[in-house]
């Protein structure tokens, strides 16, 4: 049984990226190979094709993997993530808010947790990452380089937990974004598990709430509802266009897209662990932040829907 001893499903926290750990992604066995948990993930969010004002498109790919390090069997293990994402960008069509149509993340995880069967420990990830479009220069006549853009960012998440008994895990601590906007949020709530087939996460920034739907011989599958703060930071270059080419003005320029994430979905694990997931989602409150413009003025966007899905092996 999951629930002699400490349960089995041991709560959550890093449901999103660039954190490695994916709902059930994290495997709690000792690993196998090297490279554990390599995976793929998928990410729409749908534009405007016929008038652009206001609207974003973003289609991302990430890709992973987690290399685990235990030297003792006693010891907790230290997970190391590698990762690349790409971020396709459509619109908005407003003047000064020209974006470029790709960005990238290069990023590097690191994930740590204290011995789970205590009553009292905490857990870490921190990650370091260098977000940008790759782009270097141009035929621009002038060029801008706002003050205080960068790359290179980094960011963690550091928790204390606390368990009360074999279903509720208390969590409370800080999530470092390192946006222009929010730098700093504080992270609490509450895991319950009150039976094997029930999850119920009153933890912000991301609740979720999961069911189990069915169980066979190789796996499982789960359906949950959930939420999180979602988007990103890059440095990117803009080119504000003249008559002349000569006459161009380069803006070396950092962007913010900034988004509330709301969705249903259903995760499955297969034979040997594969686990793969979908959800589709509502994605309010959007809006793009430009350091050249901060904190006078912010695009707010129109609100779209998201699909998403994702595979790990």
């Amino acid at each position: 049984s999951n629930y002699v001893g400490f349960p089995k499903r041991w709560p959550e926290t890093a449901w999103a990226w660039p954190a490695q750990n994916w709902a059930e992604f994290r495997s709690e066995t000792k690993p196998t190979q090297f490279f554990d948990r390599t995976r793929f993930r998928s990410t729409t969010l749908p534009g405007n094709g016929r008038n652009g004002q206001n609207y974003l498109s973003i289609n991302t790919v990430e890709l992973a993997t987690t290399m685990t390090f235990q030297p003792n069997p006693n010891w907790s293990p230290l997970r190391v993530s590698p990762g690349f994402a790409f971020n396709w960008w459509g619109g908005p069509q407003v003047p000064d808010y020209n974006l470029p149509p790709r960005v990238y993340d290069a990023v590097l995880s690191a994930d740590f947790c204290s011995n789970q069967c205590n009553r009292v420990g905490f857990e870490t990830d921190f990650t370091i990452g260098y977000y940008s479009d790759f782009r270097h220069g141009s035929t621009a006549g002038t060029t801008i380089d706002v003050k205080g853009r960068r790359a290179l960012r980094m960011q963690g998440v550091l928790l204390g937990w606390f368990r009360l008994n074999q279903t509720n895990t208390y969590k409370f601590g800080v999530e470092y974004l390192d946006r222009q906007r929010i730098k700093l949020l504080p992270c609490f709530g509450v895991f319950i598990t009150p039976t094997p087939d029930f999850r119920f996460d009153l933890y912000f920034p991301r609740p979720r709430l999961a069911q189990r739907i069915r169980s066979i011989t190789t796996g499982e599958m789960w359906a949950y509802i959930g939420s999180e703060y979602g988007g990103g930071s890059w440095a990117v270059e803009r080119v504000i266009e003249a008559p002349n080419p000569a006459d161009s003005l380069l803006i070396k320029d950092q962007v913010d897209v900034n988004d509330i994430r709301s969705f249903i979905g259903v995760e499955f694990t297969g034979p040997r662990g594969r686990t793969g997931f979908f959800e589709i989602g509502y994605v309010s409150n959007r809006d793009i932040i430009l350091r050249s413009d901060f904190p006078q003025n912010k695009l707010d966007l129109r609100d779209t829907i998201m699909l998403r899905s994702g595979l790990a092996f």
